[in-house]
């Protein structure tokens, strides 16, 4: 959910865009926090950075003060910026929409129950494709991750055609 947090704020866009790691204190500015979350927001920056979202570095401060610690991208946080053909954030926005979450919380009634539906139609009581229908914004949501599913795909077929290149090669090599 954390993640789900620094997509929503834009955090790795405003670092990017900022064009140098960012303090804590110019990131909560930038994104106008109250001044009661800069806590909260110093909280997520540290666990991401534990996760490798996020490196501290220290920036000198200004004259007579002290270095202070400051955040910059990663490669797995690069892989969250706007407008990048790598850019995975719809995927995570598609994870995260609340309507993926929720189901979860009918997953016994699901399993209990002697009716055959899909998690989504028994938490919901619709299809997941007439949701789809009725939700355009939802469409718009997960428009990213099928590119990003149809560029894996394609990868793997180019994969496994090198695979069976090299396999016919081996058969020849064996019957020779």
């Amino acid at each position: 959910m954390t993640l789900k947090c620094i997509v929503e704020l834009d955090i790795v866009d405003v670092i990017h865009n900022h064009g140098k790691p960012m303090t804590l204190h110019e990131l909560a500015s930038y994104l106008k926090l109250h001044p009661s979350k800069v806590s909260v927001l110093y909280k997520f920056l540290r666990l991401l950075t534990h996760d490798g979202f996020f490196v501290k570095t220290k920036v000198k401060g200004k004259e007579g003060e002290e270095e202070e610690t400051s955040y910059a991208l990663t490669p797995p946080s690069k892989l969250l910026i706007s407008g990048e053909s790598t850019c995975v954030t719809p995927l995570v926005n598609g994870i995260f929409h609340p309507s993926s979450l929720d189901i979860w919380h009918s997953s016994k009634k699901w399993l209990t129950e002697d009716k055959d539906l899909t998690l989504y139609e028994s938490a919901t009581g619709e299809t997941f494709s007439t949701f789809l229908t009725k939700i355009l914004k939802y469409l718009v949501c997960f428009k990213g991750p099928w590119q990003l599913i149809l560029m894996c795909l394609s990868l793997l077929s180019k994969i496994a055609a090198m695979c069976l290149k090299v396999w016919n090669l081996w058969l020849m090599w064996q019957v020779g």
